[in-house]
């Protein structure tokens, strides 16, 4: 312990890298009791409906973030008006937000008949846009902390923020659908104000409508490639939950979600890890070699004993939802757990093509991940769930193959740079 401790001083990788980890830790804690008491207060099938609709607006502010999120990382610390480059990504992430999230509300019956109540209903449609546009800033100004190497303030801003959403279930008893998605979506809100006050006091941010061109021009490439890459990354967090909803019921897309829930806690070891990495190796490329080794060991010492942990204790966790949820969710549980070392190696590849610019790599791997796993889950999907979690390790299979092959012919890509 005392050499951990003595690491997160001296080293910044593992620091940020631990922080963010700390902090997903916390939220997956307390988001266990969060669903925990939802799936005590509200029937499954709300659970699973509320289920896919967060996860639908976790998705619209995934894509709305443009690359963004990446570019800041990438060269806000090289950035001389650092004022002007926040105000000027927030100001075009909440437009990109607002459209999106709109555009879904309006094509919802469409493409979620289940979800047709955010159409009919103006007042929820409304909220689903503010909440999402809230929730692509929260993801912003995650970054920006990362790319200050200041990850501390993302653990205290999600630690309140998670307490928060814990209690709120609790005031929207007996209102459905709507309690359970608001309870979330509002927690997004104290995220927002937090992060907000934290820029201004701490880092000297003074807001701003204005648009600066300028930064636009520098980083527009690389964070257009970026978007188009992390657009085929999350297409299934999207997706999935629709396919299984209309497939097999909302029953199953609330196992489903309960599960990932709690596999979530375990990516977050490797992409925490990842993601520090880039950051560190943006500050200064000449570190990267020796960080790779210790991204390496770092992930190892968190994850090999986090996989233990939940082939051990994983469907107590679950009991914790209800029987139902042990008997639907136990096997992909499982089956998910052995995929934290495939994530490992596919976030340490993503990572290295971002550091060298080689977009086209990441592009390609990624729609060979969500090609794949689209396509298996229908195939397998007969199976249940189980039939997700054979669909999950293919694709992540394929598109680590993938990776190996397009690094070792294009590792000397030229990079994109300002």
């Amino acid at each position: 312990m005392n050499r951990l401790i003595a690491l997160l001083r001296e080293n910044s990788l593992i620091q940020n890298s631990f922080y963010p980890m700390l902090s997903t830790a916390i939220m997956a804690g307390l988001g266990f009791l969060f669903w925990m008491f939802v799936a005590r207060l509200f029937p499954e099938s709300e659970v699973g409906l509320a289920a896919t609709l967060i996860s639908v607006m976790s998705t619209v502010s995934i894509f709305s973030l443009l690359g963004f999120d990446t570019s800041t990382i990438r060269f806000l610390s090289k950035e001389k008006d650092k004022n002007a480059s926040i105000s000027t990504s927030i100001i075009i992430l909440s437009f990109t937000a607002f459209v999106l999230s709109m555009l879904f509300v309006i094509l919802v019956t469409t493409i979620s008949p289940q979800l047709s109540f955010l159409f009919e209903n103006k007042m929820l449609g409304g909220l689903f846009i503010l909440f999402t546009i809230l929730s692509t800033i929260n993801g912003y100004t995650d970054a920006v902390f990362l790319s200050y190497r200041k990850t501390k303030y993302t653990l205290i801003i999600n630690t309140i923020f998670s307490v928060a959403k814990t209690c709120f279930p609790f005031l929207f008893i007996g209102t459905g659908v709507f309690g359970i998605f608001a309870s979330a979506a509002l927690a997004q809100t104290i995220g927002f104000v937090l992060s907000i006050m934290v820029l201004v006091r701490y880092f000297g941010y003074r807001p701003s409508l204005s648009i600066n061109a300028s930064i636009i021009r520098n980083v527009w490439r690389y964070s257009a490639g970026n978007y188009v890459a992390d657009i085929f990354t999350f297409l299934p967090t999207a997706l999935l939950p629709i396919i299984i909803t209309n497939n097999i019921g909302a029953e199953h897309t609330a196992y489903y979600y309960t599960t990932m829930m709690i596999i979530g806690l375990l990516y977050v070891i490797p992409t925490s890890t990842m993601r520090a990495l880039f950051a560190e190796g943006s500050h200064d490329k000449d570190t990267v070699s020796k960080n790779i080794c210790t991204a390496l060991k770092t992930t190892s010492f968190f994850l090999l004993p986090a996989m233990a942990v939940l082939f051990l204790f994983g469907k107590y966790l679950l009991l914790a939802f209800g029987t139902s949820y042990v008997e639907s969710g136990t096997s992909l549980l499982y089956v998910m757990t052995f995929t934290g070392v495939l994530v490992t190696i596919s976030t340490l590849y993503s990572s290295l093509f971002r550091l060298e610019g080689n977009i086209r790599a990441l592009i390609i791997r990624n729609m060979v991940y969500t090609g794949s796993l689209i396509g298996l889950t229908y195939m397998f999907l007969e199976r249940g769930l189980l039939g997700v979690g054979f669909a999950y390790i293919s694709a992540y299979t394929l598109s680590i193959l993938v990776c190996m092959v397009l690094y070792r012919k294009d590792h000397t890509t030229i990079c994109i740079t300002k």
